[in-house]
């Protein structure tokens, strides 16, 4: 799902967007370019597909330790994420009040925090 929000704004939509990043002084901290979404939807799906393989969805001679290491590499991924930058970003973000940061804080996070968990239990065998 994150993936189809990623293209929809890729391709030109704002219904969301306000949310989606950081803020200061309300106004956007940064300007994401349509080109990023893009590549963030791409990345989403790879690592979608990467589950889906680790699953052994797709049969167990499919998930081979050829794709543990990037689900261990995305496990380590979204945990830095939840964590944040220390400015903007995670759980340990000093700029606090903003729509952003309430949204990071409850829901942002602890969503990365779950897919990291996700991502390292597929990763182990």
């Amino acid at each position: 799902m994150a993936a189809v929000l990623h293209l929809y704004w890729a391709f030109g939509g704002n219904s969301g967007q306000s949310l989606s990043a950081p803020e200061f002084s309300g106004r956007a901290a940064f300007h994401v370019p349509r080109y990023a979404n893009a590549i963030v939807a791409l990345g989403l799906l790879v690592a979608a597909l990467i589950l889906v393989v680790r699953s052994g969805a797709l049969g167990s001679a499919v998930r081979t330790q050829v794709t543990a290491a990037p689900a261990r590499l995305m496990a380590i991924g979204f945990a830095l994420r939840a964590l944040g930058e220390f400015h903007y970003l995670g759980f340990f973000k000093s700029v606090r009040g903003t729509r952003f940061a309430y949204y990071d804080t409850w829901f942002y996070s602890p969503f990365f925090v779950c897919l990291a968990v996700i991502c390292a239990t597929a990763g182990s065998d």
